[in-house]
């Protein structure tokens, strides 16, 4: 059989450039028709050249003396990732260099996705294949990828030492060993022990039972510069991945280094590695060939039986973000038939951790291991909330959890997803305390059941497509909002019809609604409060014979929340049941909760453990805990506390200090102060206790700005700041997408106090971060949590600063103010204007103030762009004159310090407003000139297929239109529908315009199927589209309907768009009807440009 070798790298003292080669897949062999792939991935401080080179330069993955005595039919690749400090490990996660992996392997499979492959990794290498497997479970791309591993050879990983301790020996071992050449490790940083508890949190979600696994292990010590980590880098017991059928171990009598590479053909060491290669891909044959019969069988039954193609046609088949997919086939039992390797396959995966079904879930938290007792509550809720076994029920089913906070409705709703889960097809999970939370948990479930291609920006598009598939869906769900606050913000996202149900907790009385049953939660009886703190003590019943515990659980109530905390009082302090009862009794009973109504013996109880608990902390456990309670309370990753802060303020969390963050990490847990999510790697705080120690700092003004400084600087170091001169940078939305909640929390506890007595501190900086996220927020369309943010900063602002000062954050949020305004229908339009008119007026005064020639030249950039803008916001209001001028004075100004070839985006942009000027004032040709030129320079920037360019060709569009050219106009907007539609989806606000003015053209065009065709697309979609375009769509479509003769309809849509027309536009709006008496100029008027409008031509007709 014919093989093709690429030529063999030899070993070198890599250069940048040379690593950034090796980076991705490479192909070193490749048979004429390779039946298996073959994956070798390196481990720490190495790469592709390095790992499997021998001294003597040979090197096995590419060299054909070698590779012929395995196998001549099969396809050998390297992956190669930046792993040469240890550093960029941990900043560029072990997940990120698993989803290259993935991604790679995804582009050179794409012709072959279901060959068989096979990992060979060494090291850390070997982290990044489990990763990569986890990361394919729950992710429908690489489904491919982790039903067609047949098997992994581990060379030297380390799959054990389950304790922290373990592996973090390990790790100080690797990472001595990987540095030692160029600067010998002292001590052990901070870094390696997150990064050692990412090795533990992978080892123990990875449970393969049916991969092949190959353990190869060393036998020789490695010298290391520092005599206490001398030795084995990976010890046998480590390496030995165990409780695998399919695994075996291998010894191999070299170091850690020299395990994947080999003397020769004829080293032993090699033969012991080809064997166990050869068979893996002897077995893998095995596979294949069971498969080719299945296959054959499953065309015969194919044949004998037509009634499949029916029912296989009916199994819906949802996109899916977690767990397996349910029904693999797709449209056709033929298709069932191509996919049958896949499926046999897909059936001996059982990488699944905690779960053992087919449900898919978005449920992050670990099963409680201390979680005790509520069977008949578990069981009333299941009653109430089970799938009905026939199927044939859509009504909702719904249940409130409620109790009091620290009872333990979450947990307990994670326990009933552990042991009833399997009774569905999917369960959501949804943290409802914020309503942006909510939203941003229904575009989890928006994403996954849309086609490819569909974009997710928009809240409200993203409600309309979960809701519109959890209502039509027969897959039985349940969907979980966990901590809701009011009913109201709860309301607009319940299903009416559907197969599905939901369960509330909540600690609000309130929250009822439409919720049809209802399980009140209490504190433990003191039998069960007592089994339960003995569980956290670590000892049975027999060793408090004086039934101490069930004392202590009658002082709490029973409360789950403070049996945890004084388990882990208990435990760490290591007193006894005796000692805390006497500390509680001498212990005034302080009230934290300053509402008459809450000075229960229940706020008085918790209150009292909390202080015990809190009072035991050392000084570094208490400031992080403080400064976690102005943060979200579901996640607090670990990644923003513990890393190497700049700022003085977070010293103590500085990973390069010694000991101290992992000291804080192991305090806090092991007294369940704050639960850490290992699949997350996130840390969680009750809210109880985040309220009470805000009360606390509440009486203490100097501390609290202290911790509320600590908790902003956190969230500034990981939200990215916003460019003043340039649109939003897209590459950062994932940063703010992961730490929005946290930003939101600082806004709400902030908003809380700015106008009590003892208000925070009002920082500039503060301001400048609310400005930041609201920008996001715009981007994705959360306008009202943009809105009060921006009035917050605005606030913020008149205190701090003057009138007349120029500040440029001042200036940012005054813009993106009138932005939101402008953009927000008719009614603000005028609010908007005078915000832009401000903004304009700042920047000339920015200028004047400064002098030197840099500034002058950002603060001219600045002040063209505000020119621009306050152009734009008048010819919003239909005001050319006066946006005539400002449009040239900014284009000059452009000139002077860039050239269409420097910034051909903001030229683009200026001929585009110029060329709607120019019609507007009568002057078409120079209009269509206009155009063209900024479409010319903007495609050269952007591309053909891109939002900006399509936005540049819809404006030229309606040009054309305006000016009479109707079929050109029609061609124009034709092409921009279709790209829109591909590019944004189809219910993306750009495309609902496009398809608004492809149907008002057909309209024109006495067309009326097509017309009516695109316009009913827009009503669709009208509960993500603005308003004000929906109530142009309906005043469109009720002229349809007249010209069709159907005047009930007409009249009846003519009265809908009116009546919104009459919500939006504000009375005092001046002179609106009077300006334009036409009832298609009004409605056009109330829309943004940006939206199409039409009216130039269609006041002239009417």
């Amino acid at each position: 059989m014919a093989c093709v070798y690429l030529a063999s790298t030899e070993p070198s003292a890599a250069t940048n450039g040379k690593q950034s080669e090796e980076l991705g897949l490479s192909i070193h062999f490749n048979s004429e028709n390779p039946a298996v792939d073959i994956v070798a991935i390196h481990g720490l401080n190495s790469s592709p050249s390095k790992a499997w080179t021998h001294q003597n330069g040979k090197r096995w993955v590419s060299d054909p003396e070698f590779l012929e005595t395995i196998t001549t039919d099969a396809r050998v690749m390297t992956f190669g990732y930046n792993a040469n400090v240890f550093g960029d490990i941990t900043r560029g996660r072990i997940v990120d260099h698993a989803r290259g992996l993935l991604e790679a392997l995804c582009y050179e499979r794409r012709n072959h996705k279901n060959r068989p492959l096979i990992f060979v990794a060494h090291s850390l290498g070997g982290l990044v294949v489990k990763m990569a497997l986890l990361e394919a479970k729950h992710d429908k791309r690489y489904e491919e990828i982790l039903i067609s591993t047949s098997a992994i050879l581990f060379m030297g990983t380390p799959h054990h030492g389950a304790e922290h301790t373990g592996i973090l020996e390990y790790a100080e071992r690797l990472v001595a060993w990987a540095t030692w050449k160029r600067a010998a490790a002292s001590e052990l940083t901070e870094e390696l022990k997150i990064f050692s508890n990412t090795i533990v949190d992978i080892n123990r979600n990875f449970r393969p039972t049916t991969i092949e696994i190959v353990d190869f292990y060393e036998l020789v010590e490695t010298r290391l510069p520092l005599p206490k980590m001398s030795g084995l880098i990976v010890e046998a017991g480590s390496a030995i991945m165990s409780g695998n059928p399919n695994e075996r171990h291998v010894p191999s009598y070299c170091n850690h280094e020299e395990l994947p590479k080999f003397e020769h053909p004829q080293d032993v060491r090699f033969k012991s590695f080809r064997m166990q290669l050869v068979m893996v891909i002897e077995n893998t044959h095995k596979v294949q060939e069971e498969e080719r019969q299945q296959l054959s069988k499953a065309k015969h039954r194919l044949e004998e039986d037509e009634e499949l193609n029916g029912r296989f046609r009916d199994l819906p088949v949802p996109k899916t973000l977690d767990g397996l997919v349910i029904n693999p086939y797709k449209s056709s039992p033929h298709q069932a038939i191509m996919d049958a390797p896949k499926v046999i396959r897909q059936s001996k995966q059982l990488i699944l951790p905690q779960r053992e079904t087919k449900t898919l879930s978005t449920v992050e938290y670990h099963s409680n291991d201390f979680f005790y007792g509520r069977d008949q509550v578990l069981g009333e809720l299941h009653q109430y909330v089970q799938p009905e076994i026939e199927g044939n029920d859509s009504r909702l089913k719904t249940c409130v959890l409620f109790g009091l906070g620290g009872v333990g409705k979450t947990q307990t709703t994670v326990e009933y997803t552990y042991r009833y889960g399997s009774a569905y097809s999917y369960i959501f999970w949804i943290p409802a305390e914020e309503p942006s939370e909510i939203s941003k948990g229904f575009g989890t479930i928006a994403e996954m059941s849309s086609q490819p291609g569909q974009t997710f920006d928009n809240q409200q598009q993203n409600r309309r497509l979960a809701l519109e598939w959890l209502s039509t869906t027969t897959e039985p769900w349940l969907l979980i909002f966990d901590n809701v606050v009011q009913h109201k913000d709860l309301a607009p996202y319940l299903p009416r019809t559907t197969h599905g149900s939901v369960i509330v907790t909540t600690q609000s009385r309130n929250v009822e609604g439409s919720m049809a049953h209802r399980i009140a939660l209490f504190g433990f009886n003191d039998k069960d409060g007592a089994a339960l703190l003995l569980r956290y003590l670590h000892i049975g019943q027999e060793d408090d014979p004086d039934n101490l515990a069930s004392e202590i659980s009658k002082l709490v109530g029973g409360l789950p929340l403070a049996l945890a905390h004084i388990g882990g009082y208990i435990y760490e302090s290591n007193g006894t049941l005796r000692e805390f009862i006497n500390l509680f009794q001498d212990l005034p009973q302080t009230i934290w909760d300053s509402e008459p109504s809450s000075t229960s013996p229940y706020a008085r109880s918790l209150s009292t453990v909390f202080d015990i608990a809190l009072g035991a902390l050392d000084k570094d456990s208490r400031d992080l805990i403080n400064c976690m309670a102005f943060l979200n309370p579901d996640g607090i990753q670990e990644d923003m506390i513990f890393r190497q802060h700049k700022s003085p303020l977070l010293e103590f969390l500085n990973t390069r200090n010694r000991g101290r963050p992992e000291k804080i990490r192991r305090v806090l847990s092991a007294r369940h102060l704050v639960e850490r999510n290992g699949l997350k790697s996130a840390f969680s705080i009750h809210r109880y206790l985040a309220l009470n120690l805000l009360y606390k700092l509440d009486q203490s003004l100097a501390e609290r700005k202290e911790v509320f400084n600590q908790a902003f600087t956190l969230v500034r170091a990981v939200i990215p700041y916003q460019s003043p001169i340039s649109s939003p940078t897209h590459e950062h939305w994932p940063a703010y997408e992961r730490y929005l909640a946290h930003a939101i929390h600082l806004h709400t506890i902030y908003k809380q106090r700015v106008d009590s007595e003892n208000p925070l501190d009002l920082s500039i900086k503060f301001a400048e971060l609310l400005s930041d996220v609201a920008y996001y927020m715009r981007e994705r369309n959360l306008l009202s949590d943009a809105m009060s943010m921006l009035a917050t900063a605005e606030k913020i602002c008149n205190h701090v600063l003057d009138p007349e000062d120029t500040n440029p954050t001042r200036t940012q949020i005054i813009y993106l103010q009138a932005t939101l305004e402008l953009d927000n229908g008719i009614g603000l339009r005028l609010q908007g204007v005078a915000h832009m008119e401000r903004v304009l007026q700042l920047r000339r005064r920015h200028l004047e103030s400064n002098s030197s020639e840099e500034e002058k030249m950002v603060d001219s950039m600045q002040l063209s762009t505000a020119l621009n803008n306050l152009a734009l916001a008048y010819m919003h209001c239909d005001d050319f004159e006066r946006a005539e001028p400002m449009l040239q004075e900014s284009l000059k100004m452009k000139k002077l310090w860039s050239t269409e070839e420097s910034h051909p985006d903001y030229f683009a942009e200026a001929y585009k407003n110029l060329a709607l000027l120019n019609l507007a004032m009568g002057r078409p040709e120079e209009s269509l000139k206009l155009s063209l030129r900024g479409i010319e320079i903007g495609e050269k920037w952007s591309g053909v297929r891109t939002r900006f360019l399509q936005l540049h060709k819809f404006v030229r569009g309606c040009i054309l239109f305006n000016i009479g050219n109707i079929d050109a106009a029609l061609r124009e907007h034709c092409k921009v529908l279709e790209i829109r539609s591909e590019v944004l989806g189809e219910s993306h606000d750009q495309t609902l315009d496009s398809y608004y003015v492809v149907g008002t053209i057909y309209h024109k065009l006495n067309d009326l199927e097509k017309a009516r065709k695109h316009l009913d697309w827009c009503l669709k979609f009208r509960e993500s589209y603005y308003e004000s375009r929906t109530a142009r769509v309906l005043y469109r479509i009720s002229r349809v309907y007249q010209d069709e003769g159907n005047d009930i309809e007409s009249t009846r849509t003519y009265q809908q768009a009116c009546e919104l027309r009459n919500k939006l536009v504000p009375k005092t709006y001046p002179g609106l009807d009077l300006k334009y008496s036409e009832d298609e100029v009004i409605f056009d008027q109330m829309v943004s440009m940006w939206a199409g409008r039409l009216y130039h031509k269609l006041a002239k007709e009417t």
